[in-house]
């Protein structure tokens, strides 16, 4: 991300008085929260169970068309094992060769290992990425990307383990491209006041809304956990936990004009030389909104978006290749 973003999240958390500077408090605050919901972590993201599984599958079928088996796989960021076992199931866990599932949440870790012991029982769980000379020839992340403070510094870490010609899956990443066409950000506008009442309309909704006040939800609870660490002087708010957290998540236009959020093309000429782009799914036109949780009609508009703009929903996954 470029300094404006790092300055601008700096601006705003400047209140609560860090002891930390921004990019070591993005990684404190993600290692905290996902072990805070590690537990109930797909219930609360259905798009990942719901919506990605076929977005996968087209994914993994180009690397099983372009690389040959055995596969020497890491995940990074693994979380509770989406992405390993989409693999697994895609590519046949008889040919992995090499799992390595990595993430700086050991209770995320844990799940992934509940979830995969029984797939291959030769994986390696790890909470740092092992030293050269390992090496890999797929690189898969889910949902990952966004939360790391500098993705140039991250690719430079993980690539001495890569094989030259090796593969890298970036799933479900949030692109900033949708913000910027005035239709796409008027729909949601619209669609964000049609339903600002809605969490009161069955007794189901309000519930849930008045447990989240009560008791607090993920971010409420990682801004206190991480005041009594003493990341921050003051108690922070919600919202900074939410823009320290999703470093790379926009939503709007000022926060993309500031840095975040992703532009595929744009990374493309970034990484030149480095990483070549092959393949480019696109969606959510609901912004960050899972389409499959609204009602028809806004279902339909979206429909028409991603006609109208079918390179730039508000997530898109990606597929790579190294160079060599």
């Amino acid at each position: 991300m470029p300094d404006v973003h790092a300055k601008f999240i700096g601006e705003f958390i400047a209140p609560f008085e860090p002891t930390r500077p921004v990019h070591e408090l993005v990684v404190e605050l993600n290692r905290i929260l996902f072990n805070t919901t590690a537990s109930y972590y797909e219930k609360i993201h259905p798009e990942v169970v719901k919506q990605l599984p076929p977005i996968w599958k087209e994914m993994l079928a180009i690397v099983r068309r372009e690389l040959s088996p055995p596969w020497r796989m890491m995940d990074f960021g693994c979380g509770t094992g989406f992405a390993s076992s989409q693999a697994m199931r895609e590519l046949g866990s008889e040919n992995i060769e090499t799992l390595t599932c990595c993430d700086i949440s050991p209770n995320m870790l844990e799940q992934c290992r509940k979830k995969l012991s029984r797939l291959h029982t030769r994986a390696e769980y790890v909470t740092k990425l092992p030293v050269p000379p390992r090496r890999y020839n797929l690189l898969i992340t889910n949902a990952v990307m966004h939360h790391v403070p500098c993705l140039k510094s991250f690719l430079a870490k993980i690539e001495p383990l890569l094989e030259p010609g090796s593969w890298w899956l970036a799933g479900h990443e949030p692109s900033s491209r949708y913000y910027r066409i005035a239709e796409c950000r008027d729909a949601l506008k619209a669609m964000l006041k049609a339903h600002r009442w809605n969490r009161f309309l069955s007794p189901a909704k309000a519930w849930a809304h008045a447990k989240r006040t009560i008791m607090g939800g993920p971010n409420t609870l990682t801004a206190q956990r991480s005041f009594e660490l003493g990341l921050f002087r003051k108690k922070p708010s919600s919202d900074a936990i939410d823009l320290l957290v999703d470093y790379g998540v926009a939503h709007c236009l000022e926060e993309v004009e500031v840095g975040r959020g992703f532009d595929f093309e744009q990374l493309q000429v970034e990484l030149k030389n480095r990483w070549e782009l092959v393949d480019v799914r696109s969606y959510s036109f609901m912004g960050n909104f899972y389409e499959g949780s609204l009602t028809s009609h806004w279902r339909s508009i979206a429909r028409t978006l991603a006609k109208k703009y079918p390179k730039d929903g508000a997530m898109y996954s990606s597929v790579w290749k190294r160079c060599t």
